[in-house]
């Protein structure tokens, strides 16, 4: 159900009687892309693109340290090994062999 209310300094009000099965329940409301003032320390697209090498790195090292032991390097592959270990791998479970080409 769609119902327009209006936004006034932290009250939401409602124009017209509205009888409700529950008197309380969660509401999800739309807000339009113009109302919310943006955070002045919060990164935008226009900051994030500028954020340097540096600062990558930094994100990376307190995730790894999040991780702990979980965290793994992985040597650098490229679309051909990761099709190939996915091939693999579906036939690992699927229990089919992908390799045709020693049949001719």
């Amino acid at each position: 159900m769609q119902l327009e209310t209006l936004h006034d300094h932290g009250q939401v009000t409602v124009d017209r009687p509205v009888r409700l099965a529950k008197e309380r329940f969660s509401v999800i409301p739309e807000i339009p892309y113009t109302a919310p003032i943006p955070d002045a320390d919060a990164p935008t697209r226009e900051t994030s693109k500028h954020l340097g090498d540096a600062d990558g790195k930094r994100v990376l090292e307190e995730i790894r340290q999040i991780l702990g032991p979980l965290s793994k390097t992985r040597a650098p592959v490229g679309s051909t090994d990761d099709n190939s270990a996915l091939s693999e791998a579906l036939a690992e479970k699927y229990g089919q062999s992908n390799d045709h080409r020693n049949d001719v």
